[in-house]
């Protein structure tokens, strides 16, 4: 689900499934290094334009609050922090509602629920 929302809020860039390659690179502690040629094609990236892509791309998850990144010697985007992306989808929704559809925001809520994430939004985690 939260690769279909970056795809619409990335517009043109489409980064759900460099997104999705990102969560491939993670052992369960969130942070990732990464080499952009070899992301670039994990995510289906053309080589000849794969740091431009990845970049762009990197930009906007980091502008949206999903991922976090930190240079390692010229690679402006090499380590990593995925961020708990529930808080991220929640902070987007209060501060641009418009942003997400709501019929896409009832069916993550849902979700969220059946799977026992609480998402700390009043009266979405108490039933209501």
């Amino acid at each position: 689900m939260i690769a279909s929302l970056l795809d619409v809020l990335g517009g043109r860039l489409n980064p759900g499934r460099l997104y999705l390659a990102l969560w491939a690179y993670d052992f369960g502690d969130g942070f990732v290094e990464v080499d952009p040629l070899s992301l670039a094609l994990d995510a289906g990236y053309s080589r000849h334009r794969a740091d431009r892509s990845i970049n762009e791309r990197l930009r906007l998850l980091v502008n949206l609050g999903f991922v976090r990144t930190a240079a390692i010697g010229h690679r402006e985007h090499a380590g990593l922090l995925l961020v708990d992306p529930h808080p991220v989808v929640v902070r987007i929704r209060s501060h641009s509602p418009g942003c997400i559809d709501d019929a896409w925001w009832s069916a993550f809520v849902d979700r969220c629920r059946t799977v026992g994430i609480a998402l700390g939004v009043e009266g979405v985690d108490d039933g209501g």
